[in-house]
């Protein structure tokens, strides 16, 4: 026996399936929801795509059935009614998939590797940094300097300690072009 096809956005109302997507519409690059990601930080790049992108409601609704299709094509028939909706028995369903925000102290087991360049331990370092929630900046300076490898810019910040990560960036940009530099007349 074959399976009948379910027909496409079978878990949109009515009113949101009839709604056509513009033909000048251009479709924001989000990738697929596998289950895997975090919840939160899926719908939060969401919304600042369609920020970005705009659109009727929707529209919006059908983008983000595009991003979770394996879950959303199993919806029952007209149970999205708005994105508010939608959103909601997203999150709920994947309940299990909320990252816990980095703490202050998993600042102090990043460590700058041998060879590594600064501006990739720098980098490395800001991307846990801006997932901190409020981060405490004399701990954040601290943590960096002790995950530095000894050398020049950690005795230069040792010399003169910068009070926040603004001056640490500052100090660091110098040893970055250094670096740079140094690279290119290999």
């Amino acid at each position: 026996m074959v399976e009948e096809a379910k027909p496409d956005f079978q878990s949109f109302s009515e009113e949101i399936s009839n709604e056509p997507i513009p033909a000048n519409y251009v479709f924001p690059k989000i990738g697929l929801f596998t289950g895997k990601q975090d919840r939160n930080a899926n719908i939060k790049t969401f919304r600042a795509q369609m920020l970005i992108y705009g659109g009727l409601e929707s529209v919006r609704c059908k983008m983000l059935g595009k991003t979770t299709l394996d879950w959303f094509s199993n919806l029952p028939e007209g149970s999205i009614t708005s994105l508010e909706v939608f959103i909601r028995l997203f999150v709920s369903h994947f309940a299990g998939n909320k990252s816990k925000p980095p703490k202050i102290t998993n600042l102090f087991e990043v460590r700058q590797f041998k060879g590594e360049l600064v501006k990739k331990y720098l980098r490395c370092f800001n991307e846990i940094v801006v997932k901190i929630p409020q981060p405490n900046e004399v701990m954040c300076v601290e943590a960096f300097i002790r995950g530095l490898r000894s050398g020049g810019l950690v005795e230069s910040l040792l010399k003169r300690r910068p009070e926040d990560m603004a001056a640490i960036n500052l100090k660091v940009a110098s040893y970055i072009k250094v670096e740079e530099f140094a690279r290119k007349k290999k």
